[in-house]
């Protein structure tokens, strides 16, 4: 999913062999947002005004995290 000001992605992938969320800039930056030890999927999509990031996985029971200032 594109970020809210269309500068960047949020992408799955795998750090240190655990399931985790990435934000990717157009100029290649990568940050590490959120790792998921105990599931194999991730996901995250930035609210229209690009102040918060729901994030929903399977490692635990919770419906989503919400993240700010990312």
């Amino acid at each position: 999913k594109w970020t809210a000001d269309g500068q960047g992605l949020f992408v799955p992938g795998v750090s240190r062999g655990e399931v985790a969320l990435f934000s990717v800039s157009l100029d290649g930056e990568v940050h590490l947002l959120r790792q998921n030890p105990a599931g194999d999927f991730i996901a995250g999509i930035s609210s229209p005004d690009g102040n918060h990031l729901a994030i929903v996985s399977t490692e635990d029971k919770r419906n989503l995290w919400l993240m700010e200032n990312f």
